[in-house]
């Protein structure tokens, strides 16, 4: 009997258990998968499901890419990986990691979990992915919104100019803002995009002085037959280009010696926290079907206030919504607002006695001027017998 029960507790907390994988399309270190994943880690960790477990890859597509001869040993890896762990949820960070997914579903690795994804920018998929097995986020930048945003920090703005590394999402990039800003003609658009940074540093050596620049992708520049960071990119802009710049991706918001300002952008840590809450629902008891796809607002706004400072912006002439703002100069308040807060909470607190005091000694007197009436009031209607 004892044994049956045994059996039957190892039976039910096995059955109950929770298995998530968290598959990156990216390598650890690159900042956008780093964002996205640490917080889909501490999501998880948040979370109130006994028994949850998660395993954590990143395939690196972007150093390696994907051709069919190692997407299947990719695959091979996994299978042999995992082949006593049965999956309950997939999350999975951009496009890459998707599409792997999606072509080895039916097999024995995936078939029998849900997807939930982030970061993904084929909007396509909106039509064609089954809605009672995949739920997710999708990743679109706001040319329109930064275009705004441009406009409020020149009020003589003529000139744009678009900066995109050679790579195929740089030239993506650059065909689908072509497309979406083709109908403000009134602003002359100059797309730079090439391999070799210094050909565009060259390009801008004469830039309109009332002009904005927006940064597309720049991940993937040469500087003398070498490649270099995406903060030396935008650094070594910075030393030609002298006026503001505008992000799309909220991870390059705070390079230094850079002339960013912010912009409307992409956010790894919203992607994250979206799609993991969606799983977290799935794994709570909400339908696939009720959970689905989530396209619009999902940017945000980010500001850098201190670089703001130097071209004379302020977060005010923008009329934005809520944005993020990082680098504000730091106040007595924000050092110390912590004590500061504690001290008003006590002062609050003092105060308050001291007037539940101040109304109880009032009830005293009061009580004890009645006691005192009463006691010294004559003795009237009473008589007293000698006998």
């Amino acid at each position: 009997m004892r044994l049956f029960i045994f059996l039957l507790v190892v039976l039910t907390s096995y059955l109950s258990a929770k298995s998530v994988l968290i598959l990156n399309s990216y390598e650890e270190s690159l900042r956008w998968t780093k964002i996205q994943n640490e917080e889909i880690q501490q999501q998880l960790n948040r979370s109130k499901i006994a028994d949850l477990k998660y395993y954590v890859e990143f395939m690196d597509t972007k150093v390696f890419r994907l051709n069919k001869k190692r997407e299947k040993n990719l695959f091979n890896y996994y299978s042999n990986k995992y082949k006593d762990v049965r999956f309950d949820v997939i999350i999975t960070t951009d496009d890459n990691a998707l599409n792997f997914v999606s072509k080895y579903k039916n097999s024995r690795l995936f078939k029998d979990a849900k997807v939930f994804f982030c970061g993904v920018n084929n909007l396509s998929l909106k039509n064609t992915l089954d809605r009672n097995i995949y739920a997710g986020i999708f990743e679109a930048k706001n040319p329109l919104a930064n275009l705004k945003l441009a406009k409020k920090i020149n009020k003589n703005l003529k000139t744009i100019y678009l900066i995109a590394d050679n790579t195929p999402t740089g030239k993506k990039e650059i065909r689908d803002y072509k497309n979406k800003l083709q109908i403000h003609k009134e602003i002359k658009y100059i797309y730079l995009n090439n391999k070799n940074i210094e050909k565009i540093l060259d390009a801008l050596k004469e830039y309109d002085k009332n002009s904005v620049m927006m940064l597309l992708t720049f991940s993937s520049f040469f500087k003398n037959d070498k490649h270099i960071s995406d903060s030396k990119a935008v650094q070594l802009l910075s030393k030609v280009y002298k006026n503001p710049m505008l992000i799309h991706t909220s991870i390059y918001i705070n390079i230094p010696n850079s002339n960013i300002i912010g912009g409307d952008c992409t956010d790894g840590i919203a992607q994250g926290s979206m799609a993991t809450k969606k799983a977290l629902e799935y794994l709570h008891g909400k339908k696939m079907k009720n959970i689905g796809f989530k396209i619009k607002n999902t940017n945000r706004v980010y500001f850098n206030v201190r670089n703001m400072k130097r071209f004379g912006l302020q977060i005010g002439d923008f009329n934005i919504k809520n944005p993020i703002s990082v680098n504000k100069p730091t106040s007595f308040y924000d050092l110390y607002h912590t004590w500061i807060n504690l001290f008003f909470l006590i002062i609050a607190i003092i105060i308050l006695f001291f007037i539940l005091l101040a109304r109880k000694n009032r009830v005293l007197k009061s009580t004890i001027a009645s006691i005192k009436a009463f006691t010294n009031a004559p003795l009237s209607g009473i008589v007293v017998s000698d006998e």
